[in-house]
Parts: C-alpha cells; structure tokens; sequence
C-alpha cells in the first residue's frame, strides 16, 4: 500500500478530511444568493474545501466560476483570469462559445486560444486605457449575471486569495466596480476566500471600503481531534502497521490539528517505519523533529525579517503560549516593555500572519514554529 498522506497540494477522495459541516454550510449558502467570505491561515484547507464546494453545486447544476488571484499581477491578467474562467466553465461548441464571449465582452474583443483541447484561454485585444474604463470593468463584472439571465441558470464565482487585488494599482476601482456591480446580482453569489487575515479585514470590516460586510463570514479552523484520531489509526491499521492509541495522540498533540502539518507528520512516519510497521510515541517524537528541519529554511527566513522586539514576543508565545500577554508580569519578566510596545509589535505580527488572536489570547498561527524555536 502507498502513503496515504498527502500535503503541500489540493487534497480529494480518501485524503480529505472532514469539514462536512463547512461544506454543507458553504454550499447552502451560495445556492440560495449568500455571498461567503472563506478566511483562515495558509495551509488550512480552503482550496480544497472550495472545490468541494463546486462539485457538490455543478450536481445541483449551478454554474461555477473558479479564478486564482494569487499570481495575479496587473490589470489585463485580472481580466484575462476572470473571462478565461467564465470561457473555461461554459460548455459549448468552439463556435457558439466564440460568439457568446464575444457578446458578453465587447469591449475587448476576446478570443478564444486554445492551448490544449477542450482548455480555452482569453486573448485580450483590448489596451490597458481601455481595460481601465468603468465601462469595460462594469461589462467584465456584469458577464456572468447577463449569461445566467439569459440561460435561466443560478451561478457562483469563487475568487481564490482576493486580497491580491489589494497589491494592484488599480485595486481601488476593482473593488469600487465589483461592489457597484455584485450587490444588484440575483443570480449569481460569491466566494471571497483568503489568507492574509489583515488583508481580508480591512476589505471586510472596514466601513470606509466597498465591501464592508457584503458576506457571510466562515473562518477555517484547525481539524478536531476526533476526525483525525479515526483518520490516522485508520490508514495505519489498512497499511498494516501498529501504532498506538498513545502515538496517534502524540501526533495530534504535535501539530494541533493543523492539515497540513498533520499529514506531513504521518507521511513522515509513514515512511520512517514502513519496515518495522510499528510506531510509538518517542517514535513520532523523532520524527517531528526530522520533520520540523525539513521546514527549516522557511522559518529561518521568517526569523531573518523580524525586528529584535518581533523576535522577542515570538519566543515568548512559543514557549509560554498560554501567557496573558498584555498583563505587568509577562511585561516584566520577558522585557516587553510598555503596553503600547506589546500592542505595537503584536499588531505588526499579526499583519504578518505570524501571530493570530484566538479565544482574547495571542498565539503563533503555524505551530511547528514553537517546535522549531524549542530546537534551537
């Protein structure tokens, strides 16, 4: 039997884990009109939950529309990405296709490329003084609605890590004309997803920007325990290893139920012990060590970046993470100095995304930083 354990790509089939209740909640939300604004860490889950989604919407035959902003870097990308995901998710003859993205998009003159079959892409012919235009943004935006109008059909648009269009030049007016045109749609919903927590914040939560409040809120959080305790025990036992109660458990406890550090751990393990087929928990404390190495160089990196203060108030919550930061005797015993010090630098983590507020309390969002910190 292979390794079962999967990380670091969009995980399907047997090696998702859980997240029903996201998925359902989710789902139901876009069908009926409920834009959904999906939001948690990096490696959390959210594509893979996402494209959950999409499969259980096309059963129900509503159209979805996946575009990935995350390489997105200029204007005439954002388009090209937006119209080819529409161009990529209508299902007709090349022909009619042609004409159909030609009548939503006249502005531009698109042209369908095709790279490889049945994978069409979005030739832009227009400039970037025109893509500029209101008027061609409001067409670009409005293309959807105008398709489900005409086919009688119900649609969903999923941007993938929104908060990039905060980074383009332009972003101010996407997020003007995109508010303008999404808030009358009635066919269509949203899904903003993200991981820059401040970055989606302030495009949320801000009452001076476009999209104060346009959707419902989901925030990922790490996977419970009991999901993973049957998961883990599971694909040991079918690949016929023995691992205890204890060792399952020490796993668990290492990664704090984070996806992707806990499939990494087990595919470590997998592999350490894929003669003997026996695991324990000093086992598992070894290989967490191998594994948190094999993350090294992007914690060191981290580490690099960060002011002397910065460094100081990590160490501090990896290694007292239950502190209550903000009291005079954390202050003073770790040399925090004034109180607002202490909110300062953890304002500047937390827009970082080093550090993330949970339960009024302050934590390291990647757990295997605390592991990395206690190895040095």
């Amino acid at each position: 039997m292979h390794n079962p354990f999967y990380y670091g790509r969009t995980v399907e089939g047997a090696a998702f884990i859980n997240r029903e209740s996201e998925i359902r909640q989710i789902s139901s939300d876009l069908e009926r009109g409920q834009s959904v604004i999906l939001f948690s860490p990096r490696r959390f889950g959210k594509t893979s939950v996402i494209r959950r989604v999409i499969d259980k919407l096309r059963k129900r035959k509503v159209l979805c529309f996946y575009v990935d902003l995350y390489t997105v870097a200029s204007l005439d990308e954002f388009y090209s990405r937006y119209s080819t995901a529409v161009a990529r998710s209508l299902k007709s003859p090349a022909e009619s296709l042609v004409s159909l993205m030609q009548s939503l998009l006249p502005l531009v003159k698109p042209k369908l490329v095709y790279a490889e079959p049945g994978a069409p892409s979005i030739e832009i012919e227009a400039g970037l003084s025109v893509l500029r235009q209101p008027a061609t943004l409001r067409e670009l935006f409005e293309s959807v609605e105008a398709y489900c109008a005409k086919s009688g059909r119900r649609a969903a648009v999923v941007f993938d890590e929104f908060q990039e269009i905060t980074a383009l030049d332009c972003g101010s007016e996407l997020e003007r004309e995109m508010r303008s045109a999404f808030q009358h749609h009635q066919r269509v919903s949203y899904a903003f997803l993200g991981s820059k927590m401040h970055l989606m914040n302030d495009l949320f939560k801000d009452k001076n920007r476009p999209f104060y409040n346009f959707g419902k809120r989901v925030e990922l959080e790490a996977i419970a325990a009991e999901h993973w305790r049957k998961d883990i025990a599971g694909k040991f036992s079918a690949g016929g290893y023995k691992i205890d109660t204890p060792a399952v458990e020490a796993i668990i406890d290492a990664t704090q139920g984070h996806p992707y550090y806990t499939q990494l751990l087990c595919s470590e393990v997998w592999d350490r012990y894929v003669d003997t087929k026996t695991v324990t928990p000093s086992d598992v404390t070894s290989v967490m060590q191998t594994a948190v190495e094999k993350e090294s160089h992007a914690f060191q990196e981290l580490w690099d970046s960060l002011s002397g203060a910065q460094r100081r108030m990590v160490q501090v919550l990896a290694r007292e993470p239950e502190i209550e930061i903000y009291s005079s005797d954390a202050a003073r015993k770790h040399n925090l100095g004034a109180l607002s010090s202490i909110a300062r630098t953890l304002g500047q983590l937390q827009k970082r995304g080093v550090v993330t507020r949970r339960d009024r309390r302050y934590v390291l969002t990647d757990p295997f930083v605390a592991k990395w910190i206690a190895l040095r």
